[in-house]
């Protein structure tokens, strides 16, 4: 057996092996990067949103010259606040695993990344840790 020909070829499958994580995980920084843009623009937008539609609701339809009103408007701007983040996030993740599925992304985005968005029962991930 010639060693020396054995000892080029696992070199060879090294490198193979450290450029296709390089890329996966190029891949997944450029991909978390857009994917947080995202989430910023579409919370954003959902808060807006719910903004615009407490405001027609207590400015429009109640009676504005009550300070009930008035003080209720104030308190539901902090709840459209608060509510359109919470929302923002659970539109995101959704959002984010469909369309990870849809353009069939998995093997190109790293075990991390793929982690935090698939959602995967307790023997899935007991089953994984084994291995």
């Amino acid at each position: 057996m010639d060693q020396p020909d054995l000892d080029e070829e696992s070199k060879k499958a090294r490198k193979a092996q450290v450029v296709a994580w390089r890329e996966k995980k190029r891949f997944s920084t450029i991909f978390m990067l857009l994917a947080s843009l995202f989430e910023i623009a579409e919370t954003i937008l959902v808060i807006l949103v719910l903004f615009i539609l407490s405001s027609i609701f207590f400015l429009r339809i109640l009676d504005q010259s009550n300070p009930s009103v008035q003080f209720a408007f104030e308190i539901s701007t902090l709840f459209v606040f608060v509510g359109g983040i919470v929302i923002g996030f659970i539109i995101y993740k959704k959002a984010v695993s469909w369309f990870i599925k849809k353009m069939k992304w998995e093997s190109k985005l790293s075990d991390e990344v793929l982690y935090h968005y698939q959602k995967k029962n307790k023997k899935e991930i007991e089953e994984e840790l084994k291995k």
